[in-house]
């Protein structure tokens, strides 16, 4: 079965580069376990480069570190869209790409001295391509000349429900510890499409997978200020789930199915870690950085997910700074409040082979008096993969930001 898919696929990357589509991520993902991974994030560190393990900011949630919750002190939301156009090219072909989605939802509420709660929804991978070529290939060297259309289907990835907590320990030195709990589901559905034309034969059929599950998750992060410089520590972890996978070809010339298979078998998403750090030079001055690895030795297949060579750690490393030209003027002009930010990041992805390198610019636009912020930015970057030669993926994302909060009122014992 997976064999077969893969002919397919490859049989299909040849075919397509000569079309367009309205929807597709990369190519590149289809041999990845989960589709392409995405890192949620606020637009302020997305803008940043991916930057904020160590960055104690509002509006970061506990997108990148559960305690972060521990220095928020006012109700926040945080939502992030991206418009993302994708060009594949191979050798002297090109192909673009289009297509706009949500990335996360993410609101967090605090409890006084009780700490913060968090809550969120996140798309944490984009397993979704469509390919059709516009005419048919025809396949000569045969008895029968061939006319073949191939087509192919993908969509699904990976998206989070989590719960967190987080809270800071005056005693201990102001350290901040936070905790959440993780709800991972996952689909992926892929088809396709045969027609194939000559003289003698017609057939028209699909051959569809299907694997699904559901699984647990937890996260673990501790932030420490160190004068100036402000230190992260977060960490990943899911537990072995049981998934679904469903194999069947269909004939399309009368509706029926050939054959079809189905079994289940227990599959577990590789853990992560990500270390961090911050430092705020004034405050019209910050930088930051992160080095993240997820952990695929860990990774279980079941035998329904791609077993493709891939790194035992993946590393990624994300830096950026943001200016803020007056940060502290009773009556400044609105230019001079804009969030000025800047970043860049390098990704190892699942492939042993294929990489990824992108630069960020961004503002965060403020919305009445702390009220909230309105980011704006464009990412643009590049995937390669060294197994295929003179094959990359150039990507232009435009990046939006919605953040708002308000400060709580606190009573004298403490509570709000």
């Amino acid at each position: 079965m997976i064999s077969r898919k893969r002919c397919c696929e490859a049989l299909v990357v040849c075919c397509l580069l000569a079309y367009s589509s309205s929807e597709a991520q990369s190519l590149l993902s289809l041999r990845y376990p989960f589709g392409l991974p995405v890192q949620p994030n606020s637009g302020m560190s997305l803008s940043m480069g991916g930057a904020g393990v160590g960055l104690a900011a509002d509006y970061n949630i506990m997108l990148l570190n559960p305690a972060n919750l521990g220095s928020i002190e006012k109700t926040v939301f945080s939502a992030l869209y991206t418009f993302d156009v994708v060009r594949i090219s191979q050798s002297s072909d090109h192909t673009n790409f289009f297509t706009g989605v949500p990335r996360q939802v993410s609101f967090g509420i605090p409890l006084g001295k009780y700490g913060t709660l968090g809550a969120s929804f996140e798309e944490q991978s984009d397993a979704n391509a469509r390919f059709q070529p516009a005419g048919e290939t025809i396949i000569f060297g045969l008895a029968d000349t061939v006319n073949f259309q191939p087509g192919l289907k993908s969509s699904g990835g990976i998206v989070s429900w989590q719960l967190g907590w987080g809270r800071e320990f005056e005693k201990l030195g102001r350290v901040k510890l936070g905790v959440a709990y993780e709800r991972v589901y996952f689909l992926h559905a892929q088809s396709d499409v045969f027609t194939i034309n000559s003289t003698n034969a017609y057939v028209n059929s699909r051959d569809s997978i299907d694997v699904r599950f559901s699984g647990n998750g937890l996260r673990l992060g501790v932030m420490a200020p160190l004068g100036k410089l402000n230190v992260g520590l977060s960490g990943e972890y899911f537990f072995t789930a049981t998934a679904q996978g469903d194999n069947a070809v269909f004939s399309m010339n009368d509706s029926g199915i050939v054959t079809g298979t189905s079994r289940s078998a227990p599959v577990r998403i590789a853990p992560s870690a990500a270390l961090g750090a911050a430092y705020s030079f004034s405050s019209q001055w910050l930088a930051a950085a992160d080095l993240s690895g997820v952990f695929w030795n860990y990774y279980k297949s079941g035998g329904l997910l791609d077993t493709t060579d891939r790194k035992n750690a993946a590393l990624s490393f994300s830096a950026g700074g943001q200016f803020i030209p007056a940060p502290n003027l009773l009556t400044p002009k609105y230019w001079e409040t804009i969030n000025y930010r800047a970043g860049l990041r390098y990704s190892q992805l699942p492939l042993k082979t294929s990489s990824e390198f992108a630069v960020m610019l961004g503002t965060g636009l403020p919305i009445g008096r702390g009220s909230g912020m309105f980011d704006v930015g464009l990412e643009i970057g590049r995937r390669i993969d060294s197994g295929y030669s003179g094959y990359s993926e150039n990507f232009l994302n435009v990046i939006m930001g919605f953040n708002g909060g308000q400060k709580w009122n606190k009573s004298g014992m403490g509570n709000y």
